[in-house]
């Protein structure tokens, strides 16, 4: 029994247990062309403008540009999103689309280029949903499942000063 015990420890202690990165963004968006190409094909232009804030104290402002294309009833999306903070940046993809609960849009995005503290998520895979707003306005809350090491050492990245 003791050695089963003394087991299970070792084994429970070395579990990476995983920590939620959370993204709170607000922002407007834009239409910059809409191609009604026939009935069941739709290709958009579309561009919006943000501010995030995080469950860390790393806050930044962006904006992303993309292509949504409905085939055949089929939503797509091609769209480059750019966060920035001073000297501190990250790039995130979207391209995986879903209809949730309350006309909400539920979205998988990755994490293609940082600097500063989201630099080791460089390839992390995540989710956001999406619900538009009056006059061209929207919310977006995203969610990346991260080891807690790598939290803390968001949670605490200071800034290179040179």
């Amino acid at each position: 029994m003791r050695f089963l015990l003394s087991f299970l420890f070792i084994i429970l202690s070395t579990i990476s247990f995983s920590a939620k990165l959370t993204m709170d963004v607000g922002g407007t968006y834009k239409f910059n062309g809409t191609y009604q190409v026939d009935e069941k094909n739709l290709f958009m232009a579309y561009q919006n403008f943000w501010t995030m804030t995080t469950n860390t104290p790393h806050v930044f402002k962006g904006n992303c540009s993309g292509i949504i294309k409905i085939n055949a009833g089929n939503q797509v999306n091609d769209i480059m999103c750019h966060g920035k903070n001073g000297e501190d940046y990250w790039y995130a993809a979207f391209n995986e689309i879903a209809k949730g609960d309350m006309g909400a849009s539920t979205s998988g995005f990755t994490i293609i280029s940082a600097k500063g503290p989201f630099e080791e998520l460089i390839g992390q895979k995540c989710m956001g949903a999406y619900i538009e707003l009056e006059d061209q306005h929207y919310i977006w809350k995203g969610v990346c499942n991260i080891p807690d090491k790598t939290f803390e050492r968001i949670l605490n990245y200071i800034p290179n000063k040179n």
